[in-house]
């Protein structure tokens, strides 16, 4: 088996279908190849489609696949055999193009999924303008054609298709910069840097102080996956606030109620307050409210930590419309499963919680994997019976009662049809070892 890569209000007197005709669905998915230009793409594409074969792919199968003519394939595959060639040469992989097909092997156990990703991320414009604007915070249409050789159609082009891309975070560049809520564009560059292994370079030891002083605080320690997107996070945070003099800062309403109220979190404002010394306190307000949205909805917390359970208790106790949704999902996942809550343990419980928590908090999702990595995971990684009870779920979900909670999962459609299955096989692990 192949290695896997890491990876609103209604109205009074409305009708419900009238309502639901407000509720904006968004149906285009964002994968990670999205990034790369189409002939990128392709190749892309080609590889994973050989590597996850386990064997020759008739070369009739690829043309078929991805609507290709016999020469353009062989164009393709010449291709490929250029850009593999150091691995070839370092006895990592074999590659094979035969008279009618074509056959990809790994010979050591390595990320290729993400050698290849950059491989061709590189040489993306879409990707460089994403950086420059990222590393710059404002540049000039002329200054980006000549960092980046490119002519002005060229940049248009690449521009208009970013754009869709970030369209799904409720973003776009306009006028030499990204432009929307700050905590959306932080959120997509942070996004963005996960997807792609890529870590700024950290600046100031006050981040190593601030996660000290929180440890300490709340009596418990952060997993070294938690410190990594903590550091993620503060690094993108303090570039940002060096290189904009003008953010959009408002944070939505009923993300700011779930840590209004909650002492655990006066903790963290009063911990960054100690470690960073911000001249505005306008300024330190919203980025020690903002990270309190990034450790509420990225998993931060270990399920097993007390500090995890305070959390969720305060969570649930103010009945927030996270709560509510969470709620919801988990009497929904054990009434199909026909298990009482007893027999439904706490850490699912808090798996059920960050699986909503991400898209409540922010808007936007690039998936790791495309669709054809993502056929070959979750058959081979998922039992049929685990597919079923997904399968069903959704269903019940799209059609539930409340508005909002139907809303958010259409628009996150794939995210929660995949992350479902992981709730669902810890459940049934969990009953293997009682």
């Amino acid at each position: 088996m192949k290695a896997i890569p890491k990876f609103y209000g209604k109205v009074e007197g409305e009708s419900k279908r009238q309502n639901e005709k407000k509720v904006e669905v968004r149906t285009e998915i964002m994968y990670k190849a999205d990034l790369l230009e189409k002939t990128q793409q392709i190749l892309f594409k080609i590889i994973e489609t050989l590597y996850l074969n386990d064997g020759p792919v008739s070369k009739q199968t690829l043309t078929q696949s991805f609507k290709l003519s016999p020469a353009t394939l062989k164009r393709y595959l010449e291709d490929l055999q250029t850009d593999v060639q150091p691995l070839i040469d370092e006895k990592k992989v074999l590659f094979t193009i035969g008279t009618n097909t074509a056959e990809f092997e790994l010979i050591q156990n390595f990320a290729l999924d993400d050698w290849v990703f950059k491989r061709y991320l590189k040489e993306s414009p879409k990707f460089q303008i994403l950086m420059t604007l990222y590393e710059h915070g404002n540049v000039t249409n002329f200054r980006l054609q000549n960092e980046l050789s490119m002519s002005e159609a060229s940049l248009y082009r690449a521009v208009k298709q970013l754009n869709k891309i970030l369209k799904e975070f409720e973003l776009s560049i306009h006028n030499g910069r990204v432009q929307g809520s700050e905590l959306q564009i932080r959120f997509f560059y942070y996004t963005l840097f996960q997807l792609t292994n890529y870590f700024p370079p950290k600046m100031s030891f006050d981040i190593d102080k601030f996660i000290d002083e929180l440890q300490e605080s709340l009596h418990f320690y952060f997993h070294l996956e938690a410190v990594h997107r903590v550091d993620s996070w503060l690094i993108i945070s303090q570039h940002r606030l060096e290189s904009q003099s003008e953010m959009n800062v408002e944070i939505p309403r009923r993300v700011k109620e779930l840590y209004k109220k909650n002492e655990l979190y006066q903790q963290v404002r009063s911990c960054y307050h100690e470690a960073f010394h911000m001249r505005s306190a306008e300024k330190e307000q919203f980025e020690a409210e903002a990270l309190c949205v990034l450790l509420i909805s990225m998993s931060i917390f270990n399920s097993k930590t007390n500090v995890a359970r305070r959390f969720y208790d305060i969570y649930s106790s103010q009945k927030t419309q996270l709560a509510d949704f969470v709620e919801e999902m988990n009497h929904t996942i054990t009434g199909t499963l026909k298990v009482s809550r007893s027999q439904w343990p706490f850490e699912l419980m808090k798996l059920v919680f960050d699986i909503c928590a991400r898209p409540f908090c922010f808007k936007g999702n690039l998936e790791y994997m495309d669709e054809i990595y993502a056929k070959y995971y979750v058959h081979n990684f998922f039992t049929q019976e685990a597919r079923t009870v997904v399968k069903e779920l959704m269903q019940i979900f799209k059609t539930h009662a409340s508005v909002s909670l139907r809303s958010l999962i259409k628009q996150n459609e794939v995210y929660f049809q995949r992350r479902l299955l992981f709730v669902i096989r810890d459940f049934r692990y969990q009953q293997k070892k009682i």
